[in-house]
């Protein structure tokens, strides 16, 4: 009988952990092409995918966490490693999450590129009016014969073309799986908060980036801010029911030696702002859960432009631009603070 329920308990652990490395393990790693391609031609993504056996068909399943809506609507091109375009096509499921591609690989083994989301250019250059093309006629579902011997082709990375169209980290959208797996394990919660720096913007307010699954929600959050600058940071707020009027709230930053930033001085632009007479004017932030589509709003806070901080000792010019990490108050009604709120300059 022990030895029974130790089989079990092992079979359920490892369950367990292949599941959790499901969620993850399948992801390719998003990169930045070395050398830029014809975007006009063949868009600004790409799946590179490695061929290994000389089969008349080969089947990539390209996991690549897409924030467009309806991806089966449009196009994909696939070509060798040489740019020529492979005429016979066909795909299985394709969805937000990952995508099902068939296609004749003509020069046998090696690399070939998909590409996923290529544009058709229209309008003029003041008034441009560019649309994603529908996929081909007879592409849309599988033609190629049952039985036919089917090479896997191994997804290497996503590239996009240059940096600027790259969409990595904050528009990588986290799957169903991901999703519902969070708000489970923070069921008794009203929302959770993701802080970010300002160098990740967040931009999709109906999906979750995967880069706030692997994370996990943050109760801190730590910047490096230069001497008199204007320095910008993020919450992410998930709300895991409907929540209205939440507020930020900051305390007074203190550092070890007893330099103090009032709570006046840092202000957030969603909640709080200035009428045109200089009056305080209140903004109410609010997000709406629905049962499939939860929302993520950023709000963005700001450091003033002037703090009023104590000028760290002069030694070199890495000493004299003082750290601020903090801590940030993020509450809502009948919520007590989630952290107090803390600084301190650089050593």
């Amino acid at each position: 009988m022990k030895k029974s329920l130790y089989l079990r308990a092992i079979a359920l652990s490892l369950s367990l952990l292949s599941w959790s490395g499901m969620l993850f393990a399948q992801m390719p790693p998003f990169t930045v092409a070395p050398a830029p391609w014809n975007a006009d031609q063949f868009g600004n993504i790409r799946a590179v995918v490695n061929v290994e056996a000389a089969e008349k068909t080969a089947f990539a399943r390209i996991e690549w966490r897409r924030r467009d809506i309806d991806p089966a609507e449009k196009a994909i091109i696939v070509t060798t490693s040489g740019g020529r375009r492979v005429a016979t096509v066909s795909f299985g499921t394709i969805n937000r999450e990952y995508g099902e591609v068939y296609f004749e690989p003509l020069a046998g083994p090696g690399i070939y590129y998909i590409y996923y989301l290529p544009y058709t250019k229209s309008g003029s250059a003041n008034y441009p009016k560019d649309f994603y093309p529908k996929p081909a006629p007879g592409t849309g579902a599988n033609s190629f014969v049952a039985g036919t011997p089917v090479d896997k082709a191994r997804v290497v990375e996503i590239q996009s073309v240059d940096a600027f169209n790259s969409f990595y980290p904050m528009e990588v959208i986290a799957t169903a799986a991901e999703t519902d797996a969070l708000a489970k394990a923070n069921a008794t919660k009203d929302f959770v908060v993701f802080p970010e720096d300002r160098m990740f913007p967040i931009k999709m307010t109906d999906d979750l980036p995967q880069r706030w699954i692997e994370r996990g929600p943050q109760s801190s959050f730590s910047g490096d801010a230069r001497r008199g600058e204007f320095y910008a940071f993020q919450f992410g707020v998930y709300a895991l029911r409907s929540i209205e009027n939440v507020r930020v709230d900051f305390t007074d930053l203190k550092a070890a030696n007893g330099t103090k930033l009032s709570a006046t001085n840092v202000a957030c632009i969603n909640t709080d702002g200035v009428s045109y007479d200089a009056k305080p004017l209140p903004r109410p932030f609010l997000s709406k859960w629905a049962r499939y589509k939860r929302c993520g709003v950023p709000s963005t806070c700001r450091w003033p432009q002037q703090p009023a901080f104590t000028k760290a000792p002069r030694r070199s010019p890495r000493t004299t631009r003082p750290r601020r990490p903090w801590i940030l108050s993020f509450t809502s009604p009948k919520r007590s603070p989630l952290t107090a709120v803390s600084m301190s300059p650089r050593k």
